[in-house]
């Protein structure tokens, strides 16, 4: 009997690394695409889009994994210690149990991003130390020409004209796009813009980095942000639980029984499988984000009409410093949550969520920018 467990779980984790091989390469294959036509904005909007759609398969199939390799460690892991016990046992033992943990992360997910949604844009401008302005407020020169281009891009892009906010504390060079009650009748939309990106920017690249915004919230990028991050958080929700039934059930407890050990090899995996499910979402929440950035970075070139607004104001911020991070770090770290939403990356982290600039860059030229 141990022996035919034994092959069997050989056989799934094979089959588990074979489907994990197969997605990788089908993944390099669809994020190494380019466009066909260069000077063509239709073109890299479109080929963003099906990157964004195969990461978000990605992701579910990810989740699919997961459940599939509890399901066969924790079959195999009864077969090893009650060798004698059916394979009927054991596989309602491992569904019941792999079963719970994906209700753990469902639970987790809607629980933060519920809390999540209901952040509203005063709370997020006080935590940024932000002040808004207003078109009827006696607002300076470059307040005055942040309005209007907002304007503009809101026309342009067919939107209602959103909520502006210059974060006066922050030197470095940024900007993001954030809102409340996504899908609903009250729906709204804020701009946050750096004291740093007023100073640095003429009106042509400040046009062009509203622009880049304006796309985050046609596209609904926040909201999807909310939900990726949900994701991350329930995996973590499910590592943090299996750490801590591990650690307390090892230290405080003597019996050296087969259900013991049983338990503390659950509560093991469990911890494995967040661990793992934790690190492989936040690089496919990271991969998700630098696609949204090129297809932002698109879509700014079709509401301005100008590839070199956009283009020009990330050269600018390359050619101020080669160490560009030290020119677009935000400082207050109550923003680190918001991360994902500056037009540039804020801190440096392994999982990026924004592309190098060089690259954001290539891609402008490609569409139609002209080099300098």
């Amino acid at each position: 009997m141990l022996k035919a467990d034994c092959a069997n779980f050989i056989y799934i984790k094979f089959r588990f690394i074979f489907c994990s091989f197969m997605l990788f390469i089908a993944t390099r294959i669809i994020l190494g695409r380019e466009t066909k036509i260069k000077g063509d904005f239709w073109e890299h909007k479109k080929l963003a889009k099906s990157k964004i759609a195969w990461l978000g398969f990605l992701f579910l199939a990810t989740l699919l994994l997961i459940f599939l390799t509890a399901y066969g460690l924790f079959m195999f892991i009864i077969a090893f210690i009650y060798f004698d016990a059916t394979n009927e046992l054991s596989i309602r033992i491992s569904f019941a149990i792999s079963a719970f943990i994906v209700i753990i992360i469902i639970f987790s997910y809607l629980y933060k991003s519920m809390e999540m949604s209901k952040h509203s844009i005063n709370n997020l401008a006080k935590t940024l130390k932000a002040t808004e302005i207003k078109k009827y407020h006696k607002l300076s020169p470059q307040d005055q020409v942040l309005l209007n281009v907002v304007e503009e891009m809101a026309i342009a892009s067919n939107m209602s004209i959103p909520r502006v906010f210059v974060m006066r504390e922050e030197l470095g060079v940024n900007a993001m796009c954030s809102g409340e009650n996504f899908g609903r009748y009250n729906e709204k939309i804020a701009i946050f813009v750096t004291q740093g990106a007023l100073d640095t920017f003429n009106r042509d690249e400040l046009q062009g980095v509203i622009g880049h915004e304006f796309s985050h919230a046609f596209h609904q990028d926040v909201e999807l942000n909310i939900k990726l991050f949900s994701i991350v958080f329930a995996l973590t929700c499910v590592m943090i639980l299996g750490e801590t039934l591990f650690r307390t059930i090892s230290s405080k407890s003597r019996d050296s029984s087969k259900s013991m050990l049983l338990i503390l090899l659950f509560t093991l995996v469990c911890f494995l499988l967040g661990w793992i499910g934790n690190i492989f979402s936040q690089i496919i929440q990271s991969a998700i984000s630098r696609q949204k950035e090129f297809l932002a970075d698109a879509s700014s070139v079709q509401y301005t009409r100008n590839p070199n607004g956009i283009k020009d104001a990330l050269v600018k911020i390359m050619n101020l410093d080669r160490s560009y991070q030290l020119m677009t770090t935000i400082k207050n770290p109550n923003a680190h949550p918001c991360a994902h939403m500056f037009f540039l990356k804020p801190f440096n982290s392994i999982f990026d969520t924004h592309p190098p600039l060089d690259e954001r860059i290539n891609r402008l030229i490609q569409i139609g920018a002209i080099g300098k």
